[in-house]
């Protein structure tokens, strides 16, 4: 879960002027439209992190979400939150940590997290050459900070071109580590209650439960 944490905060840190692709744009914004008017949105993600001279490592999980609720269920940890509160359940450490509400947290992979870099400011984008994998062909759209101190150099967004919805993003690392966030299965507009994204810390007894809340 460490590399979802950093994967984002790299997103938030980029800061400089882009000069947008006009037919980049127009397909971003058709996929953040597509994106907002979902209610709820169930995602079995994969992300795979592969540093420069290590193995691949791939971890698994299901991410949900309604409005500015989320949930994420990974191997090493489980994160909840409802909007106002934050329960993040560390298996190995068996401890809770539980914190405010951030509209910038930096654990969510809600793929708006990505698709608004178009309008940040902080990026070029143009189209890419198309990714085609098993015989299936998406479109890509290549972003690159336009401040070059940065440890990541480019980004990469496949399209599904039917649907106009992301099926990964690719991110590059100046020292040559890579990571791949595979949105495998997505399911919008399913009934989430809204319980799902609360944990109550007594049903997960031997627990240590850290209350960090202001």
């Amino acid at each position: 879960m460490k590399q979802i944490h950093f994967i984002v905060l790299v997103l938030l840190s980029i800061s400089a002027y882009t000069r947008p692709d006009p037919g980049a744009k127009k397909l971003l914004t058709k996929s953040e439209s597509i994106y907002k008017n979902y209610k709820s949105i169930e995602i079995e993600y994969q992300i795979e992190t592969k540093a420069a001279e290590d193995k691949a490592v791939i971890e698994k999980g299901l991410f949900q979400s309604s409005g500015i609720a989320f949930k994420l269920i990974g191997s090493q940890q489980e994160i909840y939150n409802d909007g106002k509160t934050q329960w993040t359940y560390l298996k190995k450490q068996k401890e809770i940590q539980i914190t405010d509400y951030s509209s910038n947290n930096k654990n969510n992979i809600h793929p708006m997290q990505f698709l608004s870099m178009y309008k940040s400011g902080e990026y070029d984008y143009k189209f890419d050459n198309d990714l085609t994998e098993k015989g299936v062909s998406y479109q890509q759209v290549e972003f690159k900070p336009t401040d070059r101190n940065q440890d990541i150099f480019k980004i990469k967004i496949a399209f599904h071109k039917k649907q106009s919805t992301i099926y990964k993003v690719f991110l590059y690392f100046k020292n040559g580590d890579r990571s791949t966030i595979h949105f495998k299965t997505s399911r919008p507009n399913i009934s989430i209650p809204e319980n799902s994204f609360t944990l109550d810390p007594a049903k997960i007894p031997n627990t240590h439960v850290e209350d960090l809340r202001d």
